[in-house]
């Protein structure tokens, strides 16, 4: 009677069954994974299409917002700046605050003021700007009972000229010691340039004429 036989066929017959468990489940865990990278491709490219598309959103808004630099305290109704354009209103409100910022000066403000408007200068003429202007701010310090600054009437007309220089009347008095001794007729221009949306100074002129 041999013992072993039936014991030894019964061992395989459990081998074969646990290798096609094992069969089964590296099967089962393949499929997974291949879902998984289905899964991570179909993710990838939704990304991408949503990083061009908010980029391209970007890109769009850009183009077509709109760029408002005005002094503190200007209502921004009708006052736009876009492109290379800006509005009537915009043009009347830096004409008259660049204006006031370069004539209502004394020996206290005229560096601050000066370095404000250097501020708004373009790129190409601020260095040349820096040396007129700095040197004005210097004479001006000199005179330390002496101060000036200019009145605009409300209704005071505006000319601009082939949408690259501003010009606008103005009456400028010259203070000593807390009494006016001079009134003059001044007549600022000023040279500009708008590139995409952003307004700049090139050059501010000043005519005197007697009152």
């Amino acid at each position: 009677m041999n013992l072993l036989g039936p014991k030894k066929k019964g061992n395989e017959e459990s081998s074969k069954a646990l290798d096609r468990s094992m069969t089964k489940r590296y099967l089962f865990q393949g499929t997974n994974v291949v879902d998984d990278n289905r899964i991570l491709r179909v993710l990838v490219v939704v990304i991408a299409i949503a990083t061009v598309f908010n980029a391209y959103n970007n890109y769009q808004m850009s183009h077509k917002q709109r760029t408002v630099i005005v002094p503190p305290g200007v209502s921004t109704t009708d006052i736009w700046v876009i492109d290379n354009q800006a509005s009537t209103q915009y043009l009347r409100v830096m004409t008259e605050f660049i204006a006031r910022t370069w004539g209502d000066v004394n020996a206290a403000n005229a560096g601050s003021q000066m370095s404000l408007l250097l501020g708004m200068v373009h790129p190409s003429v601020v260095r040349d700007r820096r040396e007129e202007w700095l040197a004005r701010a210097k004479k001006l310090a000199r005179y330390k009972l002496v101060s000036f600054y200019i009145e605009i009437p409300q209704n005071q007309s505006m000319e601009i000229l082939n949408n690259s220089s501003m010009t606008i009347e103005a009456r400028r008095n010259k203070v000593v010691s807390r009494h006016i001794e001079d009134t003059v007729k001044v007549v600022y221009t000023i040279d500009y340039r708008i590139d995409n949306g952003q307004f700049w100074i090139i050059d501010i002129k000043e005519r005197f004429d007697d009152a």
